[in-house]
């Protein structure tokens, strides 16, 4: 790992220059580790209804070390009515500011997806809960935020979703 720090911190000096910081342990932090960042509200809520059901969603995001390393988290809260078996979900992209291009170097400057994950389906009709889904993130990148939809999870059908509302520090 010690060896591909300098190309990385050559790739992404366009975005440490508009006021990224580098982090001991890589790119990663222009914005402080543990922070939430809230994703709509209790009050305005992501909403989505389709065949019969509806599905509402809010709540926070947050980068924060575990066990296994920086890893990007999201708490979603999640309410619907069911019409068929259907069932309630958040889907999370962490997106990082920086992307591998097909010649091996990077280019850094606008957020692209890295890793996507989904909560766990929620299928109690008419009460709010929450639900947690996490990804690793792009070691590269020194931005990074989240992506997020609420879906219903309808069977034989394609999902409909909500959003997307987004999570994380923005570029001015």
């Amino acid at each position: 790992m010690a060896s591909t720090l300098p190309r990385r911190f050559l790739a992404c000096v366009g975005a440490l220059a508009a006021g990224g910081l580098l982090a001991a342990s890589g790119a990663v932090a222009a914005h402080a580790k543990g922070e939430y960042y809230q994703w709509n509200s209790s009050a305005s809520p992501l909403s989505i209804s389709g065949y019969g059901s509806t599905a509402k969603g809010y709540g926070q995001w947050r980068l924060a070390d575990g066990s296994s390393g920086t890893r990007s988290f999201l708490d979603a809260r999640l309410w619907y009515t069911n019409a068929d078996n259907h069932t309630v979900y958040a889907d999370l992209s962490t997106q990082g500011d920086c992307e591998k291009n097909t010649d091996g170097s990077y280019s850094c400057g606008a957020y692209v997806t890295d890793y996507g994950a989904e909560t766990p389906h929620y299928n109690v009709s008419n009460t709010w809960a929450w639900k947690y889904a996490n990804t690793a993130i792009d070691e590269i990148s020194s931005r990074h935020r989240a992506r997020i939809l609420v879906c219903l999870d309808v069977p034989l059908r394609v999902d409909p979703c909500a959003g997307p509302a987004y999570a994380g520090p923005s570029y001015s």
